[in-house]
């Protein structure tokens, strides 16, 4: 019973060593992996407990050395901070260990190290040790969180925790003054155990939903992002038309002007006139209006952010996306282009189309002169919170997919050249658009 409620305790300790880290870090892997690795970690450790008689000493060096494996190779979290994470709960197991066996021996009116002999004793110092770990643990996170505004457990959460060891020590008096055994003593470490676990998975399930809702609302984020930006370009469309129904009234009127005049001067002045017209055209010209207008918007933002814009759609035109989907792939790639490009020292941000084995191709190069960062040959957001943010190649993906195609990213160390690569072949069998294509005018 003693050897079972001790690896009882080593998972329980698993379970506040995730919900700690996963507040320090992105997972690496998947959520089954973080839980298979660190059970066997820990429960090697309740081995170790049984196999040498319980020596302290290397009971807190194991702890430090599996907490700091856990975080440096399951989370995202470089070897120093996992290294300073692990000593902090070190200190905090060994200190909160000590406090529920001093708290043990004071309500019961016995001797420290009376748990050697009973086993309800143990559960109760034991019980109150982990709760009070747990406690600390989840307020620490948030003090050395990842994010800037870490997410709060509800003040009213506190409390159950407090109930816990409130029963705990409730059971404990009650074992000491009536000799509870058999039966009912099994039941009372049987229920502890739960208590310490449903206090656990209470906190467990609501940092799952939070995380959740943070994503969901970032993909609405998102999902109104692209529905503005497709509706802002419309309005840019038929201003653009406007535009150049102007400029080609106005050129046809300055070349009757022309042919009017006979002032060396004055035609001189007409002709640089006529010239200026055209920077009222259009950026793009490949058939695809939603493809030039979108652009024609980044060219004019690469202008004001004083960015070299380099561009040839002649090649391909992407005629057979629907503009929601090509709003979702070009703005979010471009965006990131601009940003990169902005800090860079070349700053130059260049789009051009391709055609290859009956499928589009679009590639984005931008200057940048820091490697991208990544994990596991994915790209990372730069942004803060990872979680709430970086959901953009995600959108890409998603729009990507509903056409069977696919996207790759290299970077040139030597050119400090950044290059994502789309492609979007023509025969989709099965595809479902997200709205019906509305660029082929």
């Amino acid at each position: 019973m003693y050897n079972l409620f001790l690896v009882c305790v080593c998972l329980f300790e698993l379970l506040i060593s995730y919900i700690f880290f996963s507040q320090q870090g992105e997972r690496r892997q998947k959520t089954w992996v973080c839980w298979t690795v660190g059970a066997a970690l820990f429960l090697f450790g309740a081995a170790l407990n049984i196999l040498l008689d319980n020596i302290i000493w290397l009971n807190g060096i194991y702890f430090f050395l599996s907490n700091m494996l856990y975080g440096a190779l399951l989370f995202d979290i470089r070897w120093p901070k996992a290294a300073f994470c692990a000593a902090i709960l070190d200190a905090l197991v060994v200190s909160t260990e000590f406090i529920g066996l001093t708290l043990t021996s004071l309500f019961t009116d016995t001797e420290m190290t009376a748990y050697n002999d009973k086993l309800s004793l143990l559960v109760l110092a034991g019980g109150i040790g982990k709760m009070l770990y747990f406690v600390i643990c989840v307020l620490l996170s948030r003090v050395i969180s990842r994010e800037k505004v870490a997410f709060r457990f509800p003040k009213s959460f506190y409390f159950y925790p407090l109930a816990v060891v409130a029963v705990l020590v409730l059971f404990g008096n009650v074992y000491m003054q009536y000799g509870v055994t058999g039966g009912y003593l099994a039941a009372f470490g049987v229920l502890s155990l739960v208590l310490l676990f449903s206090t656990a998975f209470l906190f467990l399930s609501y940092q799952k939903a939070v995380e959740r809702e943070a994503t969901l609302f970032s993909l609405k984020q998102q999902v109104q992002k692209i529905e503005t930006d497709r509706h802002y370009y419309k309005i840019l469309e038929k201003q653009n038309e406007d535009l150049m129904l102007y400029a080609h009234d106005a050129k046809n009127h300055l070349a009757a002007m022309r042919e009017l005049n006979t002032d060396p001067q004055m035609e001189e002045y007409l002709n640089r006139l006529s010239a200026r017209l055209y920077d009222y055209s259009r950026v793009g010209h490949s058939g695809n209006r939603m493809l030039d207008i979108i652009c024609s918007k980044y060219a004019a933002e690469c202008s004001l952010m004083g960015l070299s814009f380099c561009l040839d759609t002649r090649l391909a035109n992407f005629s057979h996306v629907a503009d929601y989907d090509l709003v979702a792939i070009l703005d979010n790639l471009l965006d990131n282009a601009l940003e990169a490009a902005q800090v860079s020292a070349e700053k130059t941000v260049e789009l051009s189309t391709g055609h290859k084995n009956d499928a589009d191709i679009l590639t984005i190069y931008n200057s940048c002169d820091t490697p991208p960062r990544t994990r596991g040959g994915h790209l990372r957001t730069t942004k803060t919170d990872d979680r709430q943010h970086g959901l953009g190649m995600k959108s890409v993906a998603r729009a990507l997919k509903t056409y069977h195609g696919d996207f790759d990213w290299n970077y040139d160390a030597a050119q400090k050249r950044f290059a994502v690569t789309v492609m979007i072949p023509h025969k989709t069998p099965g595809k479902t658009a997200s709205a019906v294509p509305d660029n082929s005018k």
